[in-house]
């Protein structure tokens, strides 16, 4: 049984090597974007699939060692199968990973200028769009050759976690990590708006259906990327920008006697004489309501509490024209608005609220 798994080792490994010799001397060649995708998609399976037996033994180790979905099963053949399992994805994903690198550096490459020369949201927009695209094409591709569709798990038995740690610079089902590396430096050059802005986006764009959309197989598969790379990476990035501008602007920010001075309301807003603290606060508070979804919350509670009333307590202004201008800010605020429950992972909620 050894040597037999391992000449299935060196079968496909040898037959991976031959169509890599021929598909990716096209890819690297052609300028064509359709003529790169039918060299690494069709063309890749055809030549591959024209390995007689090769293929449907392949399917029988990897079936004997999990389930359709990835899930391991229980049983002696997990033992003896497992290791042969790895193998075979890990020649599979160095193969993918080296062949398609001459068309995740164009993008690369076309995402970091697009960002500097127009615009880093549209160029942010771009690359996820295209990054979810491969990601649904390799899932299609790995399912034709190992007969399963790995769903997300924690199981460290599972055929997510071992295809995870296979992963390189290739975005596949299992590993959205080269997204997030891709677009956080970009970001982090940018501004607050920007970066809601992008996660508003991947939220709006993927995550949330109309009443009167039916899931694809297509968009299921993005729903559970964007979902990932929001709780595992982007939720995390925006709330450190978030807390760092509350620091700048509201609770570390000087405040002068100038700016304490009540004026006149303008354009009927009640919030517009308000103090500048007060006004920065519910234009964060307004910002980061657009930008997370409502269902943003969870477990270890932690309060980012802006309390205005102490900040002003250091001016001589009177302590009644303090409570006046914060009742009527906060006024204008709708329950939604007055605290806003947030998390950057699905075990964390943070409650930024204004307290007089």
């Amino acid at each position: 049984m050894t040597k037999a798994l391992h000449l299935l080792e060196v079968g496909f490994t040898n037959r991976l090597e031959k169509v890599s010799s021929e598909v990716s001397r096209q890819i690297a060649t052609t300028q064509s974007e359709s003529a790169r995708h039918a060299l690494a998609y069709g063309r890749f399976e055809e030549i591959l699939k024209e390995s007689y037996s090769l293929i449907p033994n392949i399917q029988t180790v990897i079936l004997s060692v999990y389930d359709q979905y990835g899930q391991p099963k229980t049983g002696l053949n997990y033992n003896i199968y497992s290791n042969t399992a790895n193998n075979l994805f890990h020649a599979y994903w160095t193969i993918r990973d080296r062949d398609l690198k001459p068309i995740v550096q164009h993008e690369l490459e076309t995402f970091k200028q697009e960002a500097k020369e127009t615009s880093v949201e549209t160029a942010a927009r771009t690359f996820v769009k295209q990054c979810f695209e491969r990601s649904y094409n390799e899932a299609a591709l790995f399912q034709q050759f190992f007969a399963i569709e790995p769903h997300y798990s924690t199981d460290p038995k599972s055929a997510f976690v071992a295809l995870k740690s296979n992963q390189r610079s290739l975005v596949t089902g299992t590993d959205i990590t080269p997204i997030a590396t891709t677009l956080q430096p970009a970001l982090q050059a940018s501004n607050l708006n920007t970066i809601c802005h992008v996660v508003g986006w991947v939220t709006s764009e993927y995550l949330l259906l109309e009443y009167d959309e039916d899931e694809t197989p297509f968009t299921a598969h993005c729903r559970g990327l964007a979902s990932r790379l929001l709780a595992e990476h982007l939720w995390t990035f925006t709330d450190a920008f978030f807390e760092a501008e509350i620091a700048k602007s509201i609770s570390k920010a000087v405040i002068t006697p100038e700016g304490l001075k009540i004026g006149p309301m303008t354009g009927g807003d009640s919030s517009s004489n308000a103090f500048p603290p007060v006004r920065r606060a519910v234009e964060l508070l307004g910002l980061f309501d657009q930008s997370m979804p409502k269902e943003r919350c969870v477990s270890d509670v932690v309060r980012l509490d802006i309390h205005v009333k102490h900040d002003l307590t250091t001016t001589p202004l009177s302590s009644s024209g303090t409570a006046r201008s914060c009742s009527r800010s906060s006024k204008n605020l709708s329950p939604r608005h007055s605290v806003l429950k947030c998390a950057s992972s699905p075990a964390r909620m943070a409650q930024i609220r204004i307290s007089s």
